[in-house]
């Protein structure tokens, strides 16, 4: 079973997201209208700019790279430190691979 693979250390990423590449294994899905990546450990990773896969990949296995960006939800400012805020996921949140390239896993 392959699981997804990772070239870099995630800590660093945030720091310049455009220069890490990173090559991930999965299912070639949709998911919120766009086309992402379900590894076999399910994380799920966003290909930028791309809606839909293609009927040769959607639903089959394939190897992914791509330079990762991560974004999360917006920060919300708490004017009231007792309680405490947890941010929605916006439609786009997640782990996505700018400039992605991919090709079906035999």
């Amino acid at each position: 079973m392959a699981h997804s693979l990772l070239s870099v250390n995630l800590n660093q990423c945030s720091n310049n997201p455009d220069t890490t590449k990173i090559t991930v294994v999965g299912t070639a899905i949709v998911n919120k209208h766009q086309a992402a990546v379900l590894t076999d450990d399910s994380l799920l990773y966003y290909l930028d700019g791309i809606d839909d896969w293609d009927v040769k990949y959607k639903g089959k296995r394939v190897k992914v790279t791509g330079k990762l960006l991560t974004l999360g939800p917006p920060v919300t400012k708490n004017p009231n430190p007792t309680i405490t805020i947890h941010p929605q996921p916006r439609l786009r949140d997640g782990i996505i691979l700018k400039k992605a390239k991919w090709r079906l896993v035999e």
